[in-house]
């Protein structure tokens, strides 16, 4: 077996569609990522022994399988764009040279694909065909260093919905571009 390892790393771009089949869907890239911010979170499963008074190891590993798995982004770009992504409220105030965008961020839960693009490695896409985003905002604004105002989103990664128009499992990897070898 030939198998060269190449570690996985960086972001080049992450993007979200529709829900729906990954070969069929149309990608957007609503922000940039703030550096350093990307944390994917795959709680592993616990294991409980069970031991017996005579017995040094364990009778058995009871599995309980594992929790959330998730990611956690954050986007420097706080824009009416994103807030229209996120379910917010887009609307224009004003005339003319005077007219300007007000947007709110709401509270809503957006249900989206996401496919995450490393800048290398042999994972060349991964996705979350059935990702639950939330938000908040958080950051500062001072004048030294490099604090901003940031969108930071939570992608739970759900089940698969499966069937004829979704796929069946939550999180994915393609070793390849996807288009370059036919779907």
């Amino acid at each position: 077996m030939d198998h060269t390892v190449k570690a996985t790393w960086g972001i080049k771009e992450i993007a979200f569609a529709d829900l729906g089949k990954i070969t069929s869907a149309v990608w957007e890239q609503v922000s940039l990522t703030k550096q350093g911010t990307f944390a994917l979170t795959d709680t592993p499963a616990t294991l409980t022994p069970v031991f017996a008074e005579e017995e040094d190891e364990p009778l058995v590993n009871k599995v309980q399988k594992g929790g959330t798995r998730q990611i956690q982004i954050s986007m420097p770009d706080v824009s009416s764009a994103i807030a229209e992504f996120l379910g917010g409220t887009v609307t224009s105030v004003g005339t003319g040279a005077e007219k300007v965008n007000r947007f709110s961020f709401g509270s809503n839960i957006v249900n989206k694909m996401v496919r995450i693009t490393p800048v290398d490695g042999n994972a060349k896409y991964i996705y979350i065909t059935n990702g639950q985003i939330t938000h908040n905002l958080s950051g500062s604004l001072t004048k030294a260093g490099d604090d901003t105002l940031d969108v930071q989103l939570t992608i739970a990664i759900n089940k698969g919905l499966g069937g004829a128009t979704y796929e069946s499992e939550g999180l994915l990897f393609d070793e390849a571009d996807p288009e370059a070898v036919g779907g």
